[in-house]
This record gives C-alpha cells, sequence and structure tokens, in this order.
C-alpha cells in the first residue's frame, strides 16, 4: 500500500512539474512582453497572474481528475490564486527589492519563480482536494 501511494505521489508530482514547466515558460515569455508596456514589477504581477490562470487550469484537467471536477468554479479559483498570492508576493518583491541591483531583469523574474513556488504543489492539492497530504 506505501508503495502505490509513493508512485501516485510521484505521478501526481510529475504532472505537476510538467504544466509548472509550461507555466514557468509562460510567464516569462509574458514578462518579456509586459516589460515593454509597464514596469517590471507590475509586469511581473502580470505574469505571475497569466500563469496562475493556466496553471489552473491546467491542474483542474489534468492533476487533480480523479476528484471528479464538474467545471472550473470561481470559488475553487479564488482559493488557488489566494494560495498562489505567496508564491506573486515572493516572485514580484523580489523583482522590486532587486531591480536596481541586477542588470538582468529575467534572471530576476527566475529567481523569484524558483523561490515562490516551493509550496505550490501543496497548495494547488488544497485548492482542488481540501487536503495537503
Amino acid at each position: 500500500m506505501k508503495d502505490l501511494i509513493q508512485k501516485i505521489i510521484f505521478a501526481k508530482f510529475s504532472i505537476f512539474a510538467i504544466i509548472g514547466l509550461f507555466g514557468l515558460a509562460l510567464n516569462l515569455s509574458s514578462f518579456i512582453i509586459y516589460l515593454k508596456f509597464f514596469s517590471p514589477t507590475f509586469a511581473s504581477f502580470l505574469a505571475f497572474s497569466t500563469a496562475v490562470i493556466f496553471n489552473y487550469i491546467c491542474h483542474g484537467k489534468f492533476l487533480w481528475t480523479y476528484r471528479k471536477i464538474h467545471g472550473l468554479k470561481y470559488q475553487r479559483f479564488v482559493k488557488f490564486y489566494l494560495g498562489y498570492s505567496f508564491s506573486m508576493i515572493v516572485n514580484v518583491s523580489i523583482v522590486y527589492f532587486f531591480q536596481s541591483y541586477f542588470e538582468n531583469i529575467i534572471l530576476l523574474q527566475i529567481i523569484g519563480i524558483i523561490l515562490g513556488s516551493l509550496l505550490n504543489f501543496f497548495i494547488s492539492r488544497f485548492a482542488f482536494t481540501g487536503r495537503i497530504n
């Protein structure tokens, strides 16, 4: 039984990681586009939000489907977004506070994404299943 649980967790984490890689690519590409129109801090916020919407849709469709989710509900999205807000605060804060010290603003966005994403798997699971473990 323990092996089965470990296999399920590994499979779910693998799907989470794949969605995360696509979300990362979307975050960085939209960040580059948003930088042409907005300040680095606001561009970081918009890029984060764009990626969270993508991640939410993918998590509901591919990751937590065993719960038989009937549509992507507004309340679930708010819970998901609020859960990811910790990541957003970390990500946007890193860009805001360190942009004058780094020449490469994209590197700052990557550092913010990595540091802010440490708990996202469990936040996503909680948003869709109501459980952390």
